[in-house]
């Protein structure tokens, strides 16, 4: 599974897919939440890179249809626009 660039609800998605129990992966979540919160804010900017010149609101629903929560897009579209 390539995991480059995904939110942290789509990786927990993919993960379920492949048959781990949502609990063990809950457990894995909360253990891991900063780690896992940082990965998912540089995936987005990267996302946000790649998409540069796109209108800001197009970019938005984008980065919600790949999953990423609103304080993400909150700190990445504030980036983008600066």
């Amino acid at each position: 599974m390539n995991l480059k660039l995904m939110s942290i609800r789509e990786i927990k998605h993919k993960v379920y897919e492949k048959g781990i129990y949502a609990d063990d992966i809950e457990d894995y979540l909360n253990e891991n939440r900063e780690e896992l919160e940082q990965y998912e804010l540089n995936s987005a900017k990267k996302l946000a890179q790649k998409k540069k010149g796109m209108e800001p609101e197009k970019l938005k629903n984008y980065l919600v249809s790949k999953g990423f929560d609103m304080d993400t897009l909150n700190k990445v579209l504030k980036d983008y626009e600066d």
